[in-house]
């Protein structure tokens, strides 16, 4: 419900998005229930859309307050289905912080994430070719 108020509402919903930032990140690592998970990546770009408004100092707050972790959720996540919704969360947020906002070790962080990601698929793929040969 919370990701609806933030995309919906926009600037609307900016005096709440501090107090939502503080509730949302957390829950990436919520590994009781997958759409919780979900739900904390697809609102974070929301929320920074949101703030714009507010200059660029308080979007950078609150972008080193969310990076670690959702960059953490993107490393460590192993369902699938949600490594999917914050691969897409991390390149909204991009998109909506624009140039300047992600630092050089948070981008090197963030391309051995998908390295990572990368080579596992590959790996998978290969172990897929063989198993059918054999």
């Amino acid at each position: 419900m919370l990701v609806c108020y933030a995309r919906e509402l926009k600037e609307g919903f900016a005096d709440y998005t501090e107090q939502v930032v503080k509730i949302m990140v957390p829950l990436l690592k919520f590994y009781f229930h997958d759409l919780i998970r979900s739900a904390a990546a697809e609102s974070l770009p929301f929320l920074l859309e949101s703030v714009k408004h507010k200059g660029e100092d308080y979007i950078r707050d609150m972008w080193n307050y969310i990076c670690p972790e959702l960059f953490k959720s993107l490393q460590t996540e192993m369902e699938p289905d949600i490594l999917a919704v914050v691969m897409e969360s991390v390149a909204s947020c991009v998109e909506v912080l624009g140039v300047g906002f992600i630092d050089s070790l948070q981008m090197e962080e963030l391309v051995e994430a998908m390295k990572n990601h990368l080579k596992k698929n590959y790996d998978k793929e290969e172990e897929r070719k063989e198993a059918r040969k054999g």
